[in-house]
């Protein structure tokens, strides 16, 4: 291995142990942010270097207040594109996805359950779908989908976007309802619905670095 090598691996590793016990945990109130800026403590999409996409990944919070703007096309069509570069098994790449703008059926959304009420407020919904015509290998679609919706989460937060997942797999009556709500055929199952915009809070980071839950070699 090259120098440059050992020293681009140091910096990267440096970071990753750095940021967790570097993140502020003052409770700081939520801020305000206008459309296509990134509100205060919220990743800066134009970072470079070792760290860029390490303090996206440590920064990022549920986000479930949003401005009264739009989401831009292009700004859906970069975070989809993040999704659909998840890994899967077997390159199957499972998913398909339900964007939804319109007013009246997010507030149906809102009403599946119980902690997705403030989809009613929201400017979009994207439900991540699940085509089982294209899941071959047998169990392991959940685990594409999960990887699938935390690119969508982590690339909404990489451009100012604020996001959440709420969960509709795997219970039976969210899947239907939403089903129902999207129209989505046989064979298509709901498996999360992210809400999201330009956020109107901005949730301080939190290290959730815990030492104790590494097992070296065996428990």
């Amino acid at each position: 291995m090259s120098a440059n090598s050992l020293e681009n691996r140091r910096l990267v590793l440096t970071g990753l142990l750095a940021v967790p016990v570097g993140l502020a945990l003052t409770g700081a109130p939520a801020r305000a942010a206008g459309p296509g800026t990134a509100p205060p403590n919220r990743f800066r999409g134009g970072q470079s270097g070792s760290n860029a996409a390490l303090n996206c990944l440590m920064t990022r919070r549920s986000v479930r207040s949003f401005m009264d703007a739009p989401v831009s096309g292009e700004l859906v069509r970069r975070v989809l594109a993040a999704g659909m570069q998840a890994p899967s098994a077997g390159n199957e790449r499972p998913w398909q996805f339900v964007v939804v703008t319109d007013k009246a059926r997010l507030a149906s959304l809102a009403q599946v359950h119980a902690y997705v009420h403030f989809a009613a407020k929201a400017p979009l919904g994207i439900v991540v779908c699940a085509d089982l015509s294209k899941a071959r290998l047998k169990g392991y679609w959940p685990l594409d989908m999960s990887n699938c919706t935390m690119n969508i989460l982590l690339a909404a937060h990489a451009l100012g976007l604020g996001a959440v997942w709420t969960g509709i797999y795997p219970e039976e009556e969210r899947i239907s309802k939403v089903a129902e709500i999207c129209a989505t055929p046989e064979g298509i199952v709901p498996f999360a619905l992210v809400v999201l915009g330009h956020p109107a809070q901005s949730p301080s980071p939190q290290g959730r670095f815990e030492a104790a839950r590494i097992h070296d070699n065996k428990w």
